[in-house]
């Protein structure tokens, strides 16, 4: 493993671990069931929400995408959502800008 997909890696955790659950109760880094990280800085996180049948653990993923975006490396961000009803719908609306 090379020393940028290293910081990369240190990066992306930091983010992970400083990212609040919008219900309050466990860290959110507790949420994030699997995290593959690409040579080329692409990610694909695999969540379940605390609720999921709330609509503002929708509009915090996609927060959490644009900010792991906004990290220097990351080209590209896919969420898989499970846990949820209608978990396609999720992804779709999280990943329509991909």
């Amino acid at each position: 493993m090379s020393s940028r997909q290293r910081a990369l890696q240190q990066r992306l955790a930091k983010r992970l671990r400083t990212w609040q659950d919008p219900h309050g109760g466990a860290p959110f880094v507790e949420r994030v069931e699997h995290i593959d990280l690409g040579d080329e800085g692409q990610c694909r996180l695999t969540v379940r929400p605390s609720r999921p049948h709330c609509p503002c653990c929708l509009y915090d993923l996609e927060a959490l995408r644009n900010a792991l975006l906004a990290l220097r490396g990351i080209r590209a961000v896919e969420l898989r959502v499970i846990g949820v009803p209608e978990p396609a719908l999720w992804e779709r609306a999280l990943n329509s800008n991909a």
